[in-house]
This record gives C-alpha cells, structure tokens and sequence, in this order.
C-alpha cells in the first residue's frame, strides 16, 4: 500500500479504543482501507462511537519527501493510534506541498513520511469489526445543520453537570435543538444550539419540467 494521505485522519484516534478489547482487540487501530477506486477509508471506533473519513488520495512520491522503501500490494491495514497520532504530530508537509502525509507499508511495518522527518512502526493486530453491520441503509429521519464549534462547546456544558448522560431534544430542522442533562447533586442544564439554514433549493425555471 502506497499513498499520500491527509492528516486529519489522525482526529480518528479520539474515537478510537484506549484499551484492548477481548472480542476487538484491534479497534485501538484506525483501519485504513484502499477502495481500490482511488479512494482511500480510514474508520474508529471503540464500540459505542464511529467516525469515518472518505477521500481521493494519489500514490505519486512528493518531490520533498525522501526515497521510500519497497511497498506491498496490501488493500488494508490497522494504524494503532498512538502511533499515528504522534506520527502525525511529528511529520510537517513541505513548503509548497499538500498538507499530506506518505504512508507506505511491507509486510506488518508501517511507514510515514513528510518533510526531513518519518515514523515507522508495526501495524496493528487482531478483529476489526465489521462496520457494515451498523451503518444505516436508509435516508435519516431528520437532517440538522450545525456549526460543529457550537455544538462542541453546548456539549462540553452539559458534561461539567453530568459527564455520562445528555439528552438531545430535536423538534424540526429548522428550530433550536435542546440539550438537557443532570446529576445526583440536584443540578439541571438546559441548553439550546440554532440549527444552520438548510441549503437553499435549486430553483426550477418557469416552464421546465422537473425530473
């Protein structure tokens, strides 16, 4: 496997397992996929969330970074994610490139490269599991816009009453949403965030026929 991947995949370690777990041992890695279409997936998760980043990537070695060494044919491979995070945090791109970072790996070694620096270490071992099982097949119910600073920021409140428990109250798409959590001690927060317009629809001309 050979190709120039962006570094913020590494905000997939946040999701990611801190501990081995007996059944997925393997969900402390990021599973990085090649879709063999010139898109790469990169998913963590540690059971109870999952974030999943898609993009187009390219194999072609950046004239900044150094030579890299053989490559196999492997379409996936499990990043453990302490090292990718501080791969990521040590490798800078080069002036005038991409912010990109060249993964590489032969057999069970995994390397990555950037601008005067790299990391090399062993991919990750055991199950992954299988994400097709939970994604959802069908359209959502209801699709809320949200400044994701905002909604960090709403949530990160509600935590400082109760740091396991917060509800979400969603009403329509276009009116506040409601975040409520509480705790032992006998505090409440009530919370609100404005949902982002919804994006405009085309306009269909006067006198068109819409398909």
């Amino acid at each position: 496997m050979l190709m120039n991947l962006p570094r913020n995949l590494a905000a997939l370690c946040k999701v990611t397992a801190k501990e081995e777990n007996s059944k997925f041992a393997a969900m402390t890695c990021v599973h990085l996929r090649d879709q063999l279409n010139g898109l790469y997936r990169a998913i963590g998760t540690n059971g109870r969330v999952l974030g999943m980043i898609q993009g187009p990537f390219d194999d072609h070695e950046p004239s900044a970074l150094c030579p890299l060494p053989a490559v196999d044919d492997a379409q996936e491979t499990l990043l453990p994610a302490d090292q990718l995070a501080k791969a990521v945090s040590r490798i800078k791109p080069a002036r005038g490139e991409r912010d990109l970072i060249m993964l590489a790996t032969s057999g069970t070694d995994v390397a990555m490269f950037g601008c005067g620096a790299s990391s090399k270490f062993k991919a990750g071992e055991g199950r992954f599991p299988d994400v097709g099982l939970v994604l959802p097949k069908g359209p959502p119910l209801l699709r809320i816009r949200f400044d994701p600073k905002f909604l960090i920021s709403i949530l990160q409140a509600a935590a400082a009453v109760n740091g396991e428990l917060v509800e979400m109250f969603c009403y329509n798409s276009r009116k506040p949403v409601g975040i409520v959590a509480a705790n032992d001690q006998g505090q409440a927060f009530d919370g609100l965030i404005v949902p982002l317009a919804p994006p405009e629809k085309p306009k269909i001309a006067e006198g068109t026929v819409q398909a």
